[in-house]
C-alpha cells in the first residue's frame, strides 16, 4: 500500500477480521530488519487517546474520509 498517500489524513480502515476504525494515520515502519513482520502503520483513532498499531497484511481496505 502507498503509505505517503494516507499519512496525516483522516481515514477509515477496514480490517480482514471485520473491525473498522476511523482516525489519522500518524506512523509507518517498513521491514528494514528483515524479521518478516512486514510494514506496520500507526493510527490515532477518533475515539481513543492511544495509538493503534497494525500490519499491512491485516488491512482489507483503507480510504480517506
Amino acid at each position: 500500500m502507498t503509505y505517503n498517500k494516507y499519512f496525516g489524513k483522516h481515514v477509515k480502515v477496514v480490517f480482514k477480521n471485520g473491525n473498522k476504525y476511523l482516525g489519522i494515520i500518524n506512523d509507518y515502519t517498513s521491514d528494514d530488519d528483515n524479521d518478516n513482520e512486514g510494514e506496520y502503520w500507526g493510527l490515532k483513532p477518533d475515539d481513543s487517546f492511544d495509538d493503534f498499531i497494525f500490519y499491512s497484511d491485516e488491512i482489507e481496505s483503507i480510504e480517506v474520509v
